[in-house]
């Protein structure tokens, strides 16, 4: 009777298992949307970008990384 126990346990665990990783498979294809910072270290090392025929300026490379990630540019 014990095997039949010991058999029943691990068919629910497996069974467990599969469902978490079905799920979890799920939620890994789902598209997060890209999270900016907001908010960059108060130090100031100015930092230029070309882009598009125009030069911008930002404070530092933090505020241009934010700037490019905000607006999807390359600099």
């Amino acid at each position: 009777m014990k095997s039949a126990q010991t058999f029943d346990y691990k068919l629910t665990v497996v069974t467990f298992l599969t469902v978490i990783s079905i799920i979890y498979g799920q939620l890994s294809t789902i598209e997060v949307p890209n999270k900016c910072h907001d908010v960059c270290p108060t130090g100031y090392r100015v930092v230029c970008g070309f882009h598009n025929g125009y030069l911008r300026t930002f404070a530092s490379s933090c505020v241009m990384r934010m700037y490019n990630c905000k607006y999807q540019k390359g600099m």
